[in-house]
């Protein structure tokens, strides 16, 4: 996917250290951006909204401990999210972002790996659907084919009255990471 990049370890000293470990993961974000862009994009705005913003084209940045992500394509919204795989972080609040069919999924694995595909796709979505509406709800509005879940690519919808935009989804593993895309279409 020429459109987005992953990093690793970016930002670890920093949090070593006992830095400022948002700060730092950000700074990887930012210069994945940069090296994505082949320096472009170093330093994106943020709208009223505080997503990352471009004159060169649309941008997604993501971070968690250890690994970075972004997006960025010249004429179409995008969305990126990346997670840990840690299965102390699975928590109860899966019913409020997993639809019925994801949820009886879940409950018959009970999985980090599914866990942190369905908050990481629907995060990634949400970073393109919260530039046209507020208030979306990842339960009722974000829908994702459930073949995605076993391909690792697909397609998604974000749909409530009057509104619906669908996106290709992508998703990959990395050690114990899963990283999530995704492109308006």
């Amino acid at each position: 996917m020429e459109w987005i990049r992953l990093e690793f370890g970016l930002g670890a000293t920093f949090e070593d250290k006992g830095g400022d470990r948002g700060a730092a993961r950000r700074a990887a974000a930012r210069a994945c951006l940069c090296r994505l862009t082949g320096g472009l994009e170093r330093e994106p705005a943020k709208n009223e909204r505080g997503a990352p913003v471009s004159p060169h084209g649309f941008v997604s940045l993501s971070h968690t401990r250890g690994a970075a992500a972004a997006a960025f394509h010249p004429d179409r919204r995008v969305g990126v999210d990346v997670e840990r795989l840690d299965p102390k972080r699975l928590s109860p609040v899966y019913q409020k972002f997993m639809n019925p069919d994801e949820l009886r999924r879940f409950e018959a694995h009970a999985s980090a790996a599914f866990f942190f595909s369905v908050w990481s796709i629907k995060e990634a979505m949400f970073k393109i659907a919260n530039a046209y509406i507020e208030e979306v709800s990842f339960r009722r509005e974000l829908w994702v084919e459930p073949t995605f879940y076993d391909s690792g690519r697909g397609t998604g919808v974000v749909e409530r009255p009057g509104f619906r935009v669908e996106m290709e989804l992508y998703r990959l593993f990395v050690g114990e990471y899963v990283f999530c895309g995704a492109l308006l279409r």
